[in-house]
């Protein structure tokens, strides 16, 4: 038991503290207010709620005979769950989209990918994934039931509206393997357009060099994409190592026939599988520390308070036209 509060208190505090963090650095920090971060800043909110609304929640069906917080909570738990996963799937499908586009197609890319539509596009994706786990709201609550002491407050689904075995079969399908299969398809080709590509046959470089042409080169510019689509592969990854044994438990569940959830064996992949899938709410802002110098540099001013440093930053970086420019140009996502 003394081990399982562990783990569950260690992926708390990275889903709280880690993706506050990232988002204080992206509210603080100038020259990482890009494309990419708007879109990850998304994802540490959706993150961030796995945190306050599901870990400890999920702790407490191990440890307490009761569920102690309530119809609400009980509700707010398996829709933020889900709501987490859908909104954190659809973003990084966009993202993969928007880094294609911006690489292949870059002049087009400044005209197409807005502010305003890409403000657009987040809260579609928001609302499409709350409007998809509402229903969670009717078939999830509280009832107290009979149990050994007596009764207990039990926090469970009505499987009465729905066929449970198809709607995991079908969140399997469209929220995990077709995504993915997209964005492998894009980073793939991404990852081939960008490691052949040469100084002399990057687009992107050759028309903005007439303007930076004494700050920036092709090669740095290829060179500050590949470290943008290191990170994000990373992500994807990640998200796929997390959610895919959560899946398979669930599909295993349903689809074997001597599956006996009262083993010791069964709870324990149980128990893995579910904390495996909060750690990954909690793995992207170590991801961001250890793969991006921009991010990890702000977050050590950002715990250390430097105040002056982060100022004296925003003045410098934005101070000529010329340097404006190459931040822009260079530092599209990280």
């Amino acid at each position: 038991m003394l081990l399982l509060f562990v783990s569950y208190t260690f992926v708390f505090c990275c889903s709280i503290f880690g993706n506050l963090l990232v988002m204080v650095v992206v509210f603080l920090h100038r020259r990482l207010r890009t494309v990419t971060n708007f879109f990850l800043t998304n994802l540490a909110v959706a993150d961030f709620c796995v945190g306050v609304f599901c870990v400890f929640q999920n702790l407490s069906l191990y440890l307490m005979s009761s569920w102690p917080f309530g119809n609400f909570l009980c509700k707010m738990y398996h829709f933020i769950q889900s709501l987490s996963y859908n909104t954190s799937i659809a973003i990084l499908v966009v993202i993969c989209v928007e880094r294609c586009v911006a690489i292949i197609y870059p002049l087009w890319s400044k005209q197409a990918f807005t502010l305003g539509r890409l403000r657009a596009v987040i809260t579609i994706v928001w609302l499409v994934s709350a409007i998809y786990c509402s229903p969670r709201l009717v078939m999830y609550g509280t009832a107290e039931l009979p149990s050994v002491s007596g009764s207990s407050v039990e926090c469970f689904m009505q499987r009465k509206f729905y066929d449970s075995e198809i709607y995991d079969v079908a969140n399997f399908v469209f929220l995990l393997v077709i995504p993915l299969v997209i964005i492998s398809v894009l980073y793939t080709k991404i990852a081939v357009r960008l490691w052949k590509s040469t100084v002399d046959s990057v687009e992107y470089g050759q028309v903005e060099l007439r303007h930076v042409r004494d700050v920036l080169t092709p090669k740095t510019i290829i060179r500050a994409r590949r470290k943008v689509l290191r990170l994000l592969v990373a992500i994807v990854l990640c998200f796929a190592f997390c959610n895919l044994p959560f899946h398979v438990r669930k599909l295993w569940q349903y689809w074997y026939p001597y599956f006996n959830g009262t083993t010791k064996s069964s709870v324990f992949f149980t128990i893995s599988t579910t904390l495996l899938l909060y750690f990954n709410s909690g793995i992207n802002p170590i991801l961001y520390a250890f793969l991006s110098e921009n991010f990890r540099n702000s977050m050590k001013e950002v715990m250390c308070c430097r105040r002056h440093t982060v100022i004296s930053r925003f003045v410098s970086c934005r101070s000529t036209p010329r340097a404006a420019h190459q931040e822009a140009t260079v530092d599209q996502s990280l």
